[in-house]
């Protein structure tokens, strides 16, 4: 699994896949925190993205390679 941070994007809609049913909604990331902590986000992988990408922006680096290191498959 890969987790992207992209930065200053702008809205481009396309034309959705015949089986593709995203829903986007516009939110600001600490207002993705706020849904994380109020229990508005439980998708496993949206929980990881939000705080993989706060211990990135906070600079934190030992955070983030303990969820990488604690996720990643073992080899």
């Amino acid at each position: 699994m890969y987790f992207f941070l992209a930065q200053d994007l702008f809205s481009a809609p396309l034309t959705p896949d015949e089986d593709e049913f995203i829903e986007i909604i516009p939110t600001t990331f600490s207002q993705a925190q706020e849904l994380l902590k109020n229990g508005e986000i439980i998708d496993a992988k949206t929980v990881l993205g939000i705080i993989l990408a706060d211990a990135y922006l906070q600079q934190k680096p030992h955070k983030i390679l303990f969820f990488i290191e604690r996720f990643l498959p073992e080899t």
